[in-house]
Parts: C-alpha cells; sequence; structure tokens
C-alpha cells in the first residue's frame, strides 16, 4: 500500500492502522465487513469511499465517509502547492 502525501507532493509507503484489518479495493459483497483504510473504523464495503490518498498500484483503497470529507479537505487545501 502506498500514500500521497498532500504536503510533500509524494508517495510513501503505508502501513494500515489495523494490523490484521481487511482492505479491499474491490468486493462483490457490498455488505462484507472491512476496515476503512485511513483510521481503521470497521465499516461495510458498500458504506465505504475510494480513498484519494491511499492505493495499491491504480486503485484506491477503500475508507470511510469521515476519512474521505478529510482526504477530499487536505487536497482542496493543498490543490496549489504541488
Amino acid at each position: 500500500m502506498y500514500k500521497y502525501n498532500q504536503t510533500t507532493c509524494k508517495e510513501e509507503p503505508y502501513t494500515p492502522p489495523v494490523e490484521d484489518g481487511y482492505y479491499p479495493i474491490y468486493c462483490d459483497n457490498m455488505d462484507k465487513k472491512i476496515n476503512c483504510a485511513q483510521c481503521g473504523k470497521e465499516i461495510t464495503f458498500g458504506e465505504g469511499y475510494t480513498s484519494r490518498e491511499i492505493y495499491s498500484g491504480p486503485w484506491g483503497h477503500t475508507v470511510c465517509e469521515d476519512c474521505m470529507e478529510k482526504e477530499y479537505i487536505r487536497e482542496r487545501t493543498m490543490m496549489e502547492k504541488c
């Protein structure tokens, strides 16, 4: 996993918050319990959003609504810098 750092404008290796958590990029079951890739909170896959910062390859991992809002704010705040 990698995380795009909005402050330095660089990608960095990323370790998710819950060591044995489940962080899928894709899932057929929208009711499957997963962990938010940012904060580790348990959510269902269908409740999640595609992260704008945490990814593997070209695909973003799933984050909760609160973390998505924070990612969006960071992105908008740092847009001019990068």
